[in-house]
């Protein structure tokens, strides 16, 4: 009979259990060195009340609000590594330091710490001393230089956050008194308030909008980057499809990598003036490679591939031509659009004509649903039975279901040019060139919306005004925006 120790457990028991914990934590790790991470945190880990700062991920996850949010983070708790970092600050959508970094420096490498941060302060014309940064008065308040590297690489003061164990009055004055100068505006400052008080979704939101699609779009690239550094031109997903049996035709890696670098290029660390026209210009780079050369109708008979490559194929060809009033996308357009183009380029074949079900994880960070998330399947449906039934739709009908949409949400669902796109999306099951069906009649009046429609047949369509209000409470939000971010994957 096994023995039972202290807590009541077999020996057995309590071995099975600590190989359970050491699973999980390998798990958790291995989990967090693959994550893509957008966020980095620089602090010394010296919290005597967080009791665990020989371990990044433990110590992380006794201040972090929400345990999501650990996989997007980086840390950082050596001064030296941590300017290595801030070398590649434009990667960073966030950067969170402490001023006081008092177990940041290394006494075994301190020569080469000192050549190494003196030669790098004197590039950005930083009064630097080593010994007197890496004394014990100089490391409470050795985090300022942090701050000032940062300013000289060009980083956006409103993308830095200093999370503190002190107030913002407190470290001013140490400052002060180890530099004669400086303070700091205190809507810098964030001081730690305990254990899992701490998260940055504030800095994603709102106005902040913008760094949520540009994490996405940064961890988009560098997946598709990584795919294409073991593929040959021949072996893309675009040159398979369209120039399988015209190999000068076909576009190489290079300038797919060359795209997926301008994407990153064009998306800032400091926010643009205008992001909703940035969104438009960038699709218009992302879908420059969807030219003439690439025959549309190569794809008649894998019709589902057909209408994700129509819908980036009309946007190439709307945008060159003038056709977008505004030339704006909204940020869940962009979104949305971005991630079919990449689709477009990188996956599908005439062996598997059409996209898997599965999300990659950077659509699933940005938020789109995917087919196993609860309640997602209802939604689906609903959004299929009401949509699916139109052969094609037309700016009347967009015109119509937007007034429906519009009057149950918050925000315009979106420009009538980008629904036109969108919506292709659902109707292009069984389209075929001689189906072709134009509305002639649009009345929009209490209950319903009826559109009566003739071509080589008369149609008749009918939407119910209660389904769309319906449909809209069902998101979590009661607005266009969750409305669509819910309903735009037809693969899900």
């Amino acid at each position: 009979m096994a023995r039972p120790n202290l807590q009541g457990k077999s020996d057995e028991q309590a071995l099975a259990s600590i190989q359970a914990e050491k699973a999980k934590k390998e798990e958790k790790r291995m989990l967090y060195k693959s994550s893509y991470k957008n966020i980095l945190w620089v602090d010394d880990r010296s919290d005597t009340d967080a009791g665990t700062g020989n371990d990044p991920i433990a110590w992380m996850e006794f201040w972090i609000k929400n345990p999501e949010e650990l996989y997007r983070i980086e840390q950082e708790h050596l001064f030296r590594q941590a300017v290595e970092k801030i070398d590649n600050c434009q990667n960073y959508d966030l950067v969170i330091f402490d001023i006081d970094l008092e177990k940041g420096f290394m006494e075994s490498t301190r020569q080469k710490d000192a050549e190494y941060l003196t030669k790098k302060f004197k590039e950005c014309h930083v009064q630097f001393d080593y010994d007197t940064v890496s004394s014990e008065q100089g490391k409470k308040t050795a985090g300022i230089y942090l701050y000032l590297y940062l300013l000289s690489k060009g980083y956006p003061m409103d993308r830095m956050l200093i999370y503190t164990g002190n107030g913002a009055d407190v470290m001013n004055d140490q400052i002060k008194k180890q530099l004669g100068y400086f303070n700091f505006d205190n809507s810098i400052f964030q001081r730690k308030q305990g254990q899992h008080t701490f998260s940055t979704e504030s800095y994603f939101e709102g106005r902040h909008t913008y760094y949520k699609v540009r994490r996405m779009v940064f961890q988009a690239c560098e997946y598709w980057k990584n795919q294409l550094k073991t593929l040959k031109s021949e072996e893309i997903s675009f040159n398979r499809l369209y120039f399988y049996n015209r190999k000068k035709a076909q576009i190489p890696v290079s300038e797919f990598e060359e795209l997926l670098n301008r994407a990153k290029l064009m998306m800032t660390v400091t926010l643009p003036p205008e992001p909703e026209r940035l969104y438009y210009q960038m699709m218009q780079a992302i879908s420059a490679l969807h030219e003439s050369k690439a025959v549309l109708g190569d794809l008649k008979d894998v019709k589902d591939l057909y209408k994700y490559h129509s819908c980036i194929r009309n946007f190439r060809n709307w945008s060159a031509h003038g056709k977008f009033k505004n030339k704006k996308l909204k940020a869940q357009e962009f979104a949305l659009l971005f991630c079919i183009a990449l689709r477009v380029y990188f996956t599908g074949s005439y062996e598997k004509p059409y996209f898997s079900d599965d999300l990659y994880e950077y659509e699933k960070n940005y938020g789109f649903v995917g087919r196993n998330v609860p309640q997602s399947q209802e939604l689906q449906d609903s959004v299929r039975k009401l949509l699916t039934d139109t052969l094609e739709v037309s700016a009347e009908f967009d015109s119509s279901l937007d007034k429906i949409i519009v009057r149950y949400s918050e925000q315009p669902y979106a420009e009538m040019e980008v629904r036109h796109l969108i919506f292709s999306l659902w109707n292009m099951d069984g389209l075929t060139e001689r189906t072709r069906i134009s509305p002639l009649n649009t009345n929009v009046s209490g209950k319903n919306t009826e559109i009566t429609a003739t071509a080589e047949r008369t149609a008749f369509y009918h939407i119910d005004t209660d389904k769309c209000k319906a449909l809209c409470e069902k998101t979590k939000k009661n607005t266009a925006e969750s409305l669509f971010m819910n309903c735009c994957y037809k693969w899900l």
